[in-house]
């Protein structure tokens, strides 16, 4: 059996008025939610979205999405690292896992 592909993530949570937010980083990933753990589930749904609909037309998940706008970094770096702090996702053979943490808007 061969080894299932990682890939990891690192997700910036926030919220603006009365919608969260979560925005991963190494590719520009985005989702919305009211409640935090909605939005755990949103994002997680987005990745394995992108992975499903990737392998099932024979393509590289991933390829060509652009990493998510600076700012987001900025946020992620000063943000609070959530408990748990793992997603993980198994999608016909590849398995993906973010960090993430909630930062206020920048």
């Amino acid at each position: 059996m061969a080894r299932s592909k990682r890939q990891a993530f690192r997700v910036v949570l926030f919220k603006e008025g009365k919608t969260w937010s979560a925005q991963c980083l190494e590719f520009d990933i985005a989702t919305q939610a009211k409640t935090p753990r909605d939005l755990a589930f949103a994002i997680q749904r987005a990745i394995a979205g992108q992975i499903l609909v990737a392998v099932q037309n024979r393509m590289t998940p991933f390829k060509g999405l652009p990493p998510a706008p600076k700012r987001f970094w900025k946020m992620f770096e000063s943000g609070v690292r959530l408990a748990p702090n793992e997603f993980r996702i198994k999608v016909r053979g590849m398995q993906s896992s973010a960090e993430a943490r909630v930062a206020e808007v920048v």
